[in-house]
């Protein structure tokens, strides 16, 4: 078993350990995970006989630099366990290899959305010592037996904090436009004490969650249908089912926040036009702001028409969709951003290649 987060009760299904017998459970069993994911019970339940069993930890000396052969790279090396594999076999059934994102956790088991791929072998193709050996080989190894078990490097296993009656308990929401802001309310079956709820994208209001909460002055940009449960110090992310969301006005809303003027609307037509050729910026730095950008028509040390000019005719060539995306940007922007010039541009291409576009307005 390779995991790196553990919880007592499902190690204990996992090994069909119905009480401390030396006959309960699997014959041999290894463990492979965190040093501190290791309980006195899951050491316990992984020692039996010193033949076999036993519980393997990352090598201490592969977080040091002193790993390395050059020496000279920068900063600590840190390896650490993430993969999740699982062997089993029986005599009377096939081998199996399970690999995934599933966890030997309670969290894992109970609440998370998990993956697992079963891979079945002939019995005489694989075996118990053979995969152990793949994973800890006599030599080289990555992993060190962990011979005996120190409860102070461990912290007591957290209880997962249940949300069920929270996230069943909510019935829905509804957003009422008043004036330039809107109002969300939040409806629910009954108050729930110590428990706090907040839309996704709004900081600040913090509120008990009872059966009926009310959010107000959300500027559009804010709505959303996410929102956040807050118990116990644990939080919870949750998707609830919203009427009276101004979905294409919150989109442009969003659009206008990010392309705040003519030089990064340029910029970005730039990037639908031809993201190959144009590398002098990045969509993801675009959108989250680290370059800046002037409010004149040369924002980033280029002229703003000719060579946008000459993609455009590319574009009309070779791939005349593209003039459909800048089409449907226009529509969501601010006609300052845009500029009439541009437009008209836009509108001469766009009848040019026969296309019609695709906007809203």
């Amino acid at each position: 078993m390779i995991s790196p987060f553990l919880s007592e009760g499902v190690i204990g299904e996992l090994l069909g350990d119905k009480d401390d017998s030396e006959d309960a459970g699997p014959t041999s069993r290894c463990l492979i995970t965190r040093k501190t994911s290791v309980t006195n019970r899951i050491y316990k339940a992984f020692n039996r006989n010193e033949k076999d069993d036993g519980i393997w930890v990352i090598n201490s000396t592969l977080s040091s630099n002193d790993a390395l052969e050059d020496g000279a790279t920068y900063g600590d090396v840190n390896r650490d366990i993430h993969a999740k594999v699982y062997y089993t076999e029986k005599y009377d059934e096939s081998h199996k290899l399970y690999v995934g994102s599933l966890n030997a956790s309670q969290n894992a088991f109970d609440h998370n959305v998990e993956f697992l791929l079963e891979l079945q072998y002939k019995n005489y193709h694989s075996s118990y010592r053979s995969i152990k050996e793949d994973f800890i080989p006599n030599e080289e190894c990555p992993f060190v037996p962990l011979n005996d078990w120190d409860e102070t490097i461990n912290e007591p296993e957290k209880k997962e904090v249940d949300f069920r009656a929270e996230v069943y308990g909510i019935q829905r929401a509804e957003i009422i436009a008043e004036n330039s802001a809107f109002t969300i309310k939040v409806y629910a079956d009954d108050d729930f004490e110590g428990v706090t709820i907040r839309p996704f994208y709004v900081k600040t209001d913090i509120q008990l969650l009872k059966q009926n909460v009310e959010f107000q002055n959300v500027p559009l940009r804010s709505l959303s249908n996410m929102f956040i449960l807050t118990k116990n110090g644990a939080e919870c992310l949750i998707r609830l089912e919203v009427t009276g969301m101004p979905a294409d006005e919150r989109e442009d809303a969003i659009f206008n926040e990010i392309i705040s003027n003519r030089s990064m609307f340029m910029t970005y037509m730039r990037y639908l036009l031809d993201e190959d050729d144009y590398d002098s910026i990045s969509l993801e730095e675009l959108v989250m702001g680290k370059t800046a950008a002037g409010n004149g028509t040369e924002g980033y040390g280029f002229s703003t028409e000719s060579d946008l000019y000459e993609r455009m005719l590319r574009a009309a060539a070779n791939h005349p969709e593209q003039l459909d995306s800048m089409f449907e940007v226009t529509e969501r922007l601010d006609d300052d951003k845009i500029g009439e010039e541009f437009k008209q541009l836009l509108e001469l291409f766009m009848k040019a290649t026969g296309r019609k576009g695709k906007g809203r307005r």
